[in-house]
């Protein structure tokens, strides 16, 4: 690996059948971070998973075409990887917080200068423009287990005609992987989560978090409300609570329940 960084986007040709916008996928050493919909692996959640690349791209996806690009030098590896630490202790959720690509593109932005700016949702297939655009490209290839030798050869299903021709028409030029690809790549680990910070003196004194009056107090220590601490949930309450979920990408309702409650301990630390 003397010119990449140890990290790679995968784009995956199509969904079911060669249709579809496809999934995009993060590369980090010997592993493959992907914001996934649960449904499809019948995981707990909508959320990062990982994988072993060599399982992912070459066993557990190997009916449609996996696009590498490997990412040059210049993007800055702890950047990157510290989002997806970031990411995966908030809790990040598909949909709600994004999906596959847009994640992808938003820790690559971590890593990276003006060269890679994408702007609101971003398709799997303008994520791979934009990076082949960038010159933070170091090679490309594609991994495909289970492509045809032959597309006259008898029993080749319909499906793999459109996913070839869409391989030829929209990757141009695009190679077989080689031999030394991502996923013959060393493990590379992620950088610790951050200990928790001493909580603060006010911890002493503050009043139950699922009180009223606990929701005033901490949101006062996050300077986010100026109001008295009086266990009336007003109008200032209420914008201040809104404000609270806002930035930390929840539902926003004003209610501080139980999610929002737990967010407000988190953030103050008490």
């Amino acid at each position: 690996m003397a010119v990449n960084s140890g990290l790679a986007v995968v784009t995956m040709l199509g969904n079911a059948g060669g249709i579809g916008p496809g999934h995009t996928a993060l590369v980090v050493g010997s592993d493959t971070y992907s914001f996934e919909d649960w449904a499809f692996w019948q995981a707990p959640s909508d959320a990062w998973m990982f994988f072993n690349t060599r399982q992912y791209l070459l066993q557990m996806n190997r009916t449609r075409p996996a696009i590498v690009q490997e990412l040059t030098r210049s993007v800055q590896f702890k950047p990157i990887a510290t989002y997806l630490v970031e990411s995966i202790q908030a809790g990040d959720q598909y949909a709600a917080d994004g999906v596959c690509s847009s994640q992808v593109a938003a820790a690559l932005v971590r890593g990276t200068g003006p060269e890679f700016r994408p702007r609101g949702i971003v398709t799997p297939r303008e994520v791979y423009l934009m990076l082949q655009r960038s010159g933070l490209v170091s090679r490309s290839y594609y991994y495909w287990p289970d492509e045809p030798s032959s597309l006259t050869l008898p029993g080749v299903p319909p499906p793999k005609w459109v996913i070839t021709e869409r391989l030829r028409r929209e990757y141009p030029g695009i190679v077989r992987a080689p031999d030394d690809g991502v996923v013959s790549w060393s493990k590379i680990s992620l950088p610790a989560p951050e200990a928790p910070a001493a909580p603060p003196p006010e911890a002493a004194q503050a009043p139950r978090a699922e009180w009223l009056t606990g929701v005033q107090y901490r949101l006062r220590y996050l300077k986010l409300y100026t109001g008295p601490v009086s266990g009336v949930h007003d109008v200032a309450s209420r914008d201040a609570v809104k404000a609270f979920q806002r930035a930390q990408r929840i539902a926003v309702d004003g209610i501080p329940g139980p999610i929002t409650q737990g967010k407000l301990v988190a953030a103050c630390g008490f």
